[in-house]
């Protein structure tokens, strides 16, 4: 099949699911969804972090009641996937294909307090994967996670930790299983007063790598978001956000750094019945690092997303994003990614689910370097009847990336299938 064939199929197929291409060692985005988003993320459908479930899509759960004990709730879970990689290692040529075993585990707590006028949670989560022929790759990722929502006459908080002993990598940059932690404190402080309200985010994130060869990367990024907003009604909402962002590194104190960044958005619902939920920012980054030698980054940023659930069994959604991102290679400084995702999901009968899933990426990187990368993907879920949530699936993804430098080309087909149930 034609490269040109393909792309056109990677813009035909669209989804609700996740590219890969989005899990790297970037710090996580700023959470300003308000209201408008569960858990104030800037990512409706991906939901990056829901109650100690960060990183799980929606599809992979489905809201079990749960085993309760005087109004606590503990959500138990196991997993079972088997997949055909065509290419393990994400190589341009002598491609390795392998059989992967996947095991996931784990399970949340939910404490209610004060009649559920706030909320405590926390999860710990296990992903292992075992290689029928490429055994050094076998792995077993760990997560742990804690927080809460905390809901006052006056104020509002969010409050949400992560920690992650992973090898996942990203089709971006980091194509080989690299293992290290990364530490993601978040908090979100919402006052409101009158029409209009303020929210301050502050995050902190941390990454370091286990490999020697690798620890010249480790940092931290230190990032304040205030802003300020005015309800326009009750369906939509406007406001202006600074943001400033710290990034030090561990060792090479010349990638030390400031980013200073301004952004006006628009967020709320559209339509009778508020079918859709959007929001809109757009706004201007300075990006300056410590050496002079280094390149620096000026130029416009932005991000959006929309949802449209046109009814109960059928749901629509669009994000995309242009920012820099802290590059992890030694002759790059930043990354400018400009990404886009589109996806539908819909019930094909009361219990099968059907997904198309795409997402396309463009990276420039500081030294010139550019990269297109695409993964469309199509999938299918039943839910097996029974009071433990437990479905079937399968789907096939297909990924790739194009890139003027040289070896960094590949081409992956991915087909899975699997089983997952929770209690």
């Amino acid at each position: 099949m034609s490269n040109f064939f393909r792309s056109l199929i990677a813009l035909a197929i669209v989804g609700l699911w996740s590219s890969t291409m989005a899990l790297a060692v970037y710090a996580p985005e700023p959470q300003s969804g308000g209201r408008f988003f569960k858990s104030k993320g800037t990512k409706s459908a991906e939901e990056y972090r829901y109650l100690g479930r960060t990183g799980l899509r929606p599809e992979d759960y489905y809201d079990s009641p749960g085993l309760t004990y005087e109004g606590v709730r503990l959500k138990p879970y196991v997993g079972y996937s088997g997949d055909w990689d065509t290419n393990v290692f994400l190589t341009e040529r002598d491609r390795s294909q392998d059989y992967i075993n996947r095991l996931n585990w784990g399970t949340d707590v939910e404490v209610p307090l004060d009649a559920q006028k706030h909320l405590l949670y926390g999860g710990v989560h296990s992903e292992s994967e075992w290689f029928a022929k490429n055994s050094s790759e076998n792995h077993t990722d760990w997560v742990f996670q804690g927080g809460g929502q905390f809901n006052f006459n006056n104020f509002s908080l969010d409050l949400h930790e992560e920690f992650r002993d992973t090898v996942d990598r990203s089709n971006s940059e980091l194509t080989a299983r690299t293992e290290r932690y990364e530490n993601y404190l978040d908090g979100v402080l919402t006052i409101p007063f009158g029409q209009m309200f303020s929210e301050t985010e502050v995050s902190h994130y941390n990454l370091e790598f286990d490999d020697e060869a690798n620890q010249v990367f480790d940092r931290y990024e230190l990032r304040i978001s205030p802003r300020i907003g005015v309800n326009v009604g009750d369906r939509t909402q406007a406001l202006v956000e600074y943001q400033l962002t710290n990034i030090n590194y561990n060792k090479i104190e010349d990638r030390n750094g400031d980013a200073h960044q301004i952004s006006l958005g628009l967020r709320g619902f559209l339509g009778q019945g508020d079918l859709v939920t959007y929001q809109v920012w757009g706004g201007w980054q300075v990006r300056n690092y410590d050496s002079d030698l280094r390149d620096d980054f000026t130029g416009p940023v932005w991000r959006a997303d929309i949802e449209y659930r046109r009814s109960e069994i059928s749901r629509f959604y669009a994000s995309t994003k242009r920012e820099p991102v802290e590059s992890v290679t030694v002759n790059n400084s930043f990354i400018t990614r400009t990404d886009l995702e589109v996806g539908w999901r819909r019930k094909l009968s009361e219990r099968i689910t059907g997904t198309l899933a795409g997402a396309s990426a463009f990276h420039h990187y500081s030294n010139g370097r550019l990269d297109f990368l695409w993964e469309p993907k199509v999938g299918v879920d039943y839910l097996i009847p029974g009071r433990v949530g437990a479905r079937l699936y399968t789907d096939y993804r297909w990924s790739a990336r194009h890139s003027d430098a040289d070896n960094q080309d590949y081409e992956r087909s991915l087909l899975s299938f699997g089983i997952r149930a929770e209690v």
